[in-house]
This record gives structure tokens, C-alpha cells and sequence, in this order.
């Protein structure tokens, strides 16, 4: 508080108003510590005693401007001072046609260097410029080539794609199958459509698969166990895209202990 009383601008209203809150805060300490009528009145003259004394040193007052503008302004000067000045300022300014005698040597040389200047120089013979080459995706050939460079410019196309999985044993949510495993399989890059094949160790009785919390839009889904080999089981849909970190759920079922030996791409054929 008394950081902003000191940086706020001290005007005459708010040093009265200031000074008049001073008066009334002191109003109850002199009735609360002094119990006599006398000591009360003693106290309260001296308070306004020093309050207006506070006042008298803090009441902002006006700069006298009379004494500033005596001492900026200069001293008065008689006539024949200020003709005899104006006789010496005449004095100092060269006249005209003695500014023209000045000015007419200097002209002289000046016209002369820039006739000088203007004389010009032997063409010397130029270094022979290099020849300049084109460099197609920045492969250069150095020296005086002829013909034509083979480079070799094979495509390595991306990395070929491959998979991850985690194995969990949960409840059977089949009667028919008393247990069951959740795959969650996790693609090395984003892969739609999706045709998958899940080999086991054992027989695979039942096949379904999500996207576990993760919403989707399954389209032409098919899972089931192949036909050839109880052990594999398939899934194939189109739509959402599996990818690291978007991984596919796949629910399997079967009468006995079983575990995933290996997760790849496969090519389903439909009977005809």
C-alpha cells in the first residue's frame, strides 16, 4: 500500500483526501488509549498539528516559472552593440562573386579529373571461362567428358511389412470351448486391406476379431479356420487400417492350451 501511495501522483484532492483519512484513523486510537476528556482533546490537537504540518511538506506546489525564463533569457543589448555585431557578422559572410573566384579553381580540377576519368582502359584479355556442366540430381563429371555416364539407379522400395503380438488368456465368453486368447497384433507399417493368417500350436476351434476400445469401419470381413489346417486361422476386411499404433484384436477359442507361433500376410482362397 505504501508502495502506490508513493508512486500515485500527488494532486491537491488526493493529498486532502489523504491527509482528512489520516485525521479519522486516528480518531480511535486516541478515544481507546486515553480515558480523560483533557488527554483526548491534548491528543487530538496534536494530531491535527501533525497532520497539517505532513500537509504543508507534502502539498504539491507549482514550479516558478519567473526566475527560469529570467535566466534563459540573454542579456539585453544596447543599439550600438547590436549595430556593431551585425557590422562583424557582415564582416564574416564572403560576398558573392568572391564565393565565385573561390569556387572557379576548384570547378577547374574537378572538370579536369572527370575528363580523366573518363579515358579508357585497355581491355585486358580475360581468363578462359570454364566449361559449365549439367548435373542431373546432383551427379556432376568432372573434366572434358564425352559421351554419355551410365549410373546405376536401382529403387529400394520400402521394407517389406511384418508383425508383432502379444498373447493374453481371458475367460471363455464360449460355453462350447472352455478356453480363449486375445491376439493383439501390431503391424510394422499401416496395412488395409487386411488378409492375415494366425498359426498355432494347437487346433483353433472359433475365430472373431475388433479393434479392441479403438472405434472402426469394418467392410467384406471374413474370419474363420482353414479348411486344409485346423491350426490356422484367418481374417480378412477392408475399411479401417491396421497400423503401430492402431493394432488389431483378434479373439481365438479352442478346447485345449493354445499358443501363437506365427502371425504373416496369407492369400485366402474361397472354395468355388
Amino acid at each position: 500500500m505504501a508502495i502506490v501511495l508513493y508512486l500515485i501522483e500527488k494532486t491537491p484532492v488526493i493529498v486532502s483526501f489523504l491527509l482528512v483519512l489520516m485525521i479519522f484513523l486516528c480518531i480511535y486510537p486516541v478515544f481507546h488509549f486515553f480515558k480523560q476528556f483533557s488527554r483526548r482533546l491534548l491528543a487530538l490537537i496534536l494530531v491535527l498539528i501533525c497532520t497539517g504540518l505532513l500537509g504543508w511538506h507534502s502539498w504539491p506546489r507549482m514550479p516558478d516559472n519567473s526566475k527560469k525564463d529570467a535566466t534563459q533569457q540573454g542579456p539585453i543589448l544596447s543599439p550600438a552593440a547590436t549595430k556593431a555585431i551585425a557590422q562583424e557578422m557582415a564582416k564574416a559572410v564572403p560576398r558573392q562573386h568572391d564565393v565565385e573566384k573561390q569556387l572557379a579553381p576548384e570547378q577547374q580540377k574537378t572538370q579536369a579529373r572527370v575528363a580523366i576519368s573518363k579515358k579508357k582502359s585497355p581491355i585486358k584479355s580475360s581468363d578462359p571461362v570454364p566449361p559449365s556442366q549439367s548435373c542431373p540430381n546432383g551427379i556432376c563429371i568432372g573434366g572434358d567428358n564425352n559421351g554419355s555416364a551410365t549410373v546405376n539407379n536401382n529403387s529400394y522400395g520400402p521394407p517389406p511389412l511384418t508383425f508383432k503380438w502379444t498373447v493374453e488368456a481371458v475367460p471363455s465368453r464360449k460355453s462350447e470351448f472352455p478356453n480363449e486368447i486375445t491376439v493383439v497384433i501390431f503391424p510394422s507399417d499401416v496395412y488395409i486391406p487386411v488378409s492375415l493368417g494366425i498359426v498355432c500350436d494347437s487346433e483353433v476351434g472359433a475365430v472373431e476379431f475388433d479393434f479392441g476400445p479403438n472405434g472402426s469401419i469394418i467392410a467384406s470381413s471374413s474370419a474363420g479356420v482353414a479348411a486344409d489346417n485346423n491350426k490356422i486361422a484367418y481374417i480378412s476386411f477392408n475399411g479401417t487400417a491396421m497400423a503401430p499404433n492402431f493394432p488389431l484384436y483378434v479373439h481365438l477359442w479352442s478346447n485345449g492350451h493354445l499358443q501363437v507361433v506365427q502371425v504373416a500376410k496369407a492369400t485366402i482362397k474361397r472354395p468355388a
